[in-house]
């Protein structure tokens, strides 16, 4: 991990999508899980976490990460991913981005349209 995202880390290891000053400008916020495999998320991901409130753990980042692998083995190229907390999240599996999110109270009578696989968390 980058020192920035060391910052990052907020208390009981919920993880931070942007670092405090707003620096990341327009590239993808890389958060690394396990010093191994990671994560990107879009300058609209972002956005859209912080407008609903949410956080990610460590532990929900370890499960992002397993499934976009998990998929990756299957050639599934966009996904929907449906996570606890009525979070859902498109992600481009081949770049590892988290393109967008949408909280609980923008979910029902959405459209999600070209994406190959949905997957439940």
């Amino acid at each position: 991990m980058t020192e920035t995202d060391v910052r990052n880390l907020r208390p009981k290891g919920d993880v931070a999508l942007t670092d405090p000053e707003g620096t990341s400008g327009q590239q993808p916020v890389f958060i690394s899980v396990d010093g191994k495999r990671g994560v990107r998320f879009s300058r609209n991901a972002e956005e859209c976490f912080h407008r609903c409130g949410k956080n990610l753990t460590m532990q929900d980042m370890r499960n992002l990460v397993e499934i976009i692998d998990r998929l990756r083995r299957k050639d599934r190229k966009e996904a929907l991913i449906y996570f606890r907390d009525n979070l859902a999240m498109v992600v481009s599996v081949q770049n590892r981005t988290v393109v967008t999110a949408i909280g609980e109270d923008s979910i029902p009578g959405r459209f999600f349209t070209d994406i190959d696989c949905v997957a439940i968390l």
